[in-house]
C-alpha cells in the first residue's frame, strides 16, 4: 500500500503516482515547481524515491485563460462596484494576471486611503500585492497587470481588490474579491 498524506491544502486534489513518476515530471506536467509539489508532500520523506500507489497532494490545474467576475463582499455597500480578474499563460512560461475594477467609490470614502491594491492569496504558498493605477474620468477605471515568473494558478486562489494608503501602513478594507478561475 502506498503511501497517504493526511490531508491536502485547499485548492489541491490527490494525485495516484503511476509508474515513471517522479516528482519532477508531475510538477512539470503540472507547469509548478517540483519544490512546490515537495513541499505539499510532507508525508514523503525523500522525494527522490516515490512508488506506484503513493498519493500526492497537487493543485487542481486550472485552463488558462480564464476571467473570475470580482465582487463586494458585501453587496449592499458597493452596488456598482465590479471587476474582474483575467490570469493567462505568457510566451516565455511566466503567468499574468490583470485586474480592472470599476464603480468604485474614492478610496478615502473608506478611511485613510488614498488608493487600490490588487492582492492574491495562494493558499499553502503566500501571496502577491500591487497596486492598481486610475484612469483620469470623474468614475474612475482601476487596473494593472502583475506578471508571475514561475507557474502558480491553481483551483483556491482567491483575488481581492481592496483600499491601501501609499504613503502609510493602514489595514486594508476589501472592496472586491473572486476566486480565480473556479
Amino acid at each position: 500500500m502506498g503511501r497517504i498524506p493526511t490531508f491536502c491544502p485547499p485548492g489541491f486534489t490527490r494525485y495516484m503516482v503511476g509508474k515513471g513518476d517522479s516528482m519532477y515530471l508531475i510538477a512539470r506536467r503540472l507547469r509548478v515547481s517540483t519544490g512546490f509539489i515537495i513541499a505539499n508532500n510532507p508525508h514523503i520523506s525523500n522525494p527522490l524515491k516515490i512508488y506506484p500507489g503513493d498519493l500526492l497532494c497537487v493543485p487542481e490545474y486550472i485552463e488558462l485563460p480564464c476571467c473570475t467576475v470580482l465582487k463586494s463582499p458585501i453587496p449592499s455597500i458597493h452596488t456598482n462596484g465590479l471587476g474582474v480578474a483575467l490570469a493567462d499563460h505568457l510566451a516565455n512560461g511566466e503567468q499574468s494576471v490583470s485586474i480592472l475594477a470599476k464603480g468604485l467609490p474614492t478610496p478615502n470614502q473608506f478611511g485613510n486611503y488614498d488608493a487600490y491594491e490588487g492582492f492574491i492569496t495562494f493558499p499553502g504558498i503566500g501571496s502577491y500585492h500591487f497596486m492598481l493605477y486610475s484612469t483620469p474620468e470623474i468614475q474612475p477605471t482601476w487596473s494593472r497587470t502583475l506578471t508571475i515568473p514561475q507557474p502558480l494558478f491553481y483551483k483556491g486562489a482567491v483575488v481581492q481588490v481592496r483600499t491601501t494608503n501609499s504613503a502609510a501602513p493602514v489595514s486594508p478594507h476589501i472592496v472586491l474579491i473572486g476566486t480565480l478561475c473556479k
